[in-house]
């Protein structure tokens, strides 16, 4: 696997598998097949870990499912020493603040006068060699599925510094930066890995390692 030095290379290679995973799962099975919500993990360059959220996880109650992915990322930093997390994930963008304030998006996305459309969402952290957190970045691809089954891609919206500023539900940032300052435990033997990853999968992630 080649490394991707920089924040904005991980970035850049998470919208644009989700793209073309989106892209595909939309030709072939046609309108409102969402990407599954998954967590890239980094070490350093290199990509260590990729845990993908289970699709009878994905239809949770939003706090049950947002505790699940706390935990799994959580055990990313613990046991696999992560230095950086990459979360993709569908949701919604606004292109007026002022038309859709006090309004949820999901809701005004139904409405088609509403300046809304739906987008995959990267949103991601890392933390220095010295251990320093950097700011949250986030990246939003809007999008809208068109005639043949196709998907019509905006203008990437670029978010480099402190992006839960810039989204209403900013528990998944605001996570993902506190889950940097767990402590990665280098004493764990391989013998008990199974155990983790099996724990993993009861939480309702699937694990691919790299």
């Amino acid at each position: 696997m080649d490394d991707y030095i920089d924040d904005f290379g991980k970035c850049a290679l998470a919208l644009t598998s989700a793209q073309l995973a989106k892209s595909t799962a939309v030709k072939e099975h046609g309108v409102g097949e969402d990407i599954a919500t998954h967590f890239i993990g980094w070490v350093g360059p290199s990509l260590m870990i990729i845990a993908q959220m289970k699709s009878e996880i994905s239809k949770d109650p939003h706090p049950r499912r947002f505790n699940k992915c706390k935990k799994l990322c959580s055990m990313m930093r613990k046991y696999w020493g992560v230095t950086g997390i990459t979360m993709v994930a569908e949701g919604y963008c606004s292109f007026s603040s002022e038309k859709t304030k006090n309004i949820e998006l999901a809701d005004a996305f139904l409405d088609p006068t509403m300046p809304v459309k739906e987008c995959i969402t990267i949103t991601h952290v890392s933390m220095t060699d010295d251990g320093d957190i950097l700011p949250v970045a986030m990246l939003a691809a809007p999008y809208t599925v068109g005639i043949g089954k196709t998907v019509d891609w905006d203008e990437i919206l670029i978010y480099p510094e402190n992006g839960e500023s810039y989204t209403r539900h900013s528990a998944y940032p605001v996570m993902l930066r506190k889950t940097m300052d767990e402590r990665f435990d280098a004493s764990i033997p391989m013998s008990e890995y199974n155990e983790i990853r099996a724990e993993i999968s009861k939480q309702g992630f699937l694990l691919q390692e790299f």
